[in-house]
């Protein structure tokens, strides 16, 4: 039991309605100490509720405090009066730390159902994460701490956050900046419609990597910039499918993008040595080699001893195009062959040179040859009309 009720009716004090502290009805030798109170958890993000014992700690710690009489002008309070009075601070000490927790945990609660969370890439070092909010003004805010440097492109809608002192109105093309162990809190006390954001979250080897001044990374909110937004944009067509750069790669341009932006300056090309070079070459063999299997920039970057971001521009700057692009048209170059010389379905090629779905390969081979994987099959056979109806067109143009 939380508490024990003596069956002895209370002793009231003369002129007073108050009861005496060694005559009270309830015996609260059993309060939890402050280390449990802290310890036991209120409203949690996953649903856990709240014990109902410690909302009767509040509500018992609130009516102590009103039942104690207070000295009359002109009297001091007696030793026993002042220990009652300094117990009663911590009872209601204690069970406003509840209180607060539980509010906090409700809101948590609603506003973690009111955000839609896609991760779309993540490895040791990186993560990108499509987030779709749907709070509303009247949502009760709580306290956020980032875990890892990040950078969000608000491509749609609009929030407040309260960072670092200050409070920060952001819409669609600003950036969402975070440093960790940073708090904040997000409201929608002035919006309306919600707001999604794509989030790229870096490890410190990795951010360090890009800019290692933390100041870049402490800005908490970056205006909508042309510089940013067209990036943003074409960061969130890789993330729906419509490029062929990968989405790790865009995620590292548009986070070097950002800290030149705050920084001020112009990243230079990177001096490309002739190991740089060979480096570049072996892992576009490696690529070609491994193309049926799915691979990502971060594991190439491994496999040629250099950092995800380094090893981006090194090949980008040696060959002209990123490992990411190089990977989907090798694996569309096998295709094509794969269609003009075997009479295996379209489906199977497409899934035995390494596409996920067939949608997507078909999407990519149309954007690639112009005609679709079908089509190209039918001219590699001798059916000449689709080409040529295409370079009359050309010619007409």
């Amino acid at each position: 039991m939380l508490w024990e009720t003596q069956k002895t009716p209370p002793k009231r004090l003369s002129g007073s309605g108050g009861v005496k502290p060694s005559e009270r009805t309830h015996s609260y030798a059993a309060f939890p100490s402050r280390a449990d109170a802290a310890r036991s958890p209120p409203i949690r993000a996953d649903g856990t509720a709240v014990k109902s014992g410690q909302i009767v700690i509040c509500i018992l710690g609130l009516a102590r405090i009103a039942r104690t009489p207070c000295p009359r002008d002109g009297e001091l309070a007696t030793p026993e009066a002042a220990e009652s009075q300094r117990e009663q601070g911590e009872y209601l000490l204690r069970g406003a730390h509840i209180l607060q927790r539980t509010y906090n945990g409700h809101a948590k609660l609603r506003m973690v159902a009111c955000m839609g969370k896609t991760q779309l890439f993540a490895d040791g070092t990186l993560a990108v994460v499509d987030y779709r909010c749907e709070a509303k003004p009247h949502e009760r805010p709580f306290l956020e701490r980032h875990d890892r440097y990040s950078v969000s492109y608000v491509r749609k809608g609009s929030f407040s956050v309260q960072a670092r002192g200050e409070v920060f109105e952001l819409v669609a093309g600003s950036l969402f900046v975070g440093f960790p162990g940073d708090e904040f809190i997000c409201t929608h006390d002035h919006h309306v419609c919600g707001d999604e954001c794509l989030s790229i979250q870096l490890q410190p080897e990795l951010a360090g990597s890009i800019g290692d001044r933390a100041a870049s990374w402490q800005g908490v909110a970056i205006p909508p910039l042309p510089q940013m937004m067209v990036l943003g944009e074409l960061a969130q067509s890789v993330a729906a499918g419509k490029s062929d750069i990968g989405v790790e790669e865009i995620a590292l341009v548009l986070a070097a993008r950002f800290i030149d932006t705050v920084e001020g300056g112009t990243r230079k090309a990177p001096t490309v040595h002739a190991r740089d070079r060979r480096r570049a070459v072996d892992a576009a063999h490696w690529i070609d080699a491994h193309s049926r299997h799915e691979i990502d920039l971060g594991r190439i970057a491994r496999e040629s001893g250099l950092s995800m971001f380094h090893f981006l521009r090194i090949f980008a700057n040696v060959l002209g195009v990123t490992p990411h692009q190089y990977l989907v048209r090798s694996r569309l170059r096998h295709a094509a062959r794969l269609l003009a010389d075997a009479e295996r379905p379209v489906t199977d090629i497409a899934l035995d040179v390494g596409f996920a779905d067939l949608s997507n390969f078909v999407r990519s081979f149309h954007r690639a040859a112009g005609v679709s994987p079908r089509g190209f099959r039918k001219a590699a056979r001798g059916d000449r009309k689709i080409f040529q109806e295409r370079i009359a067109a050309f010619a007409a143009g």
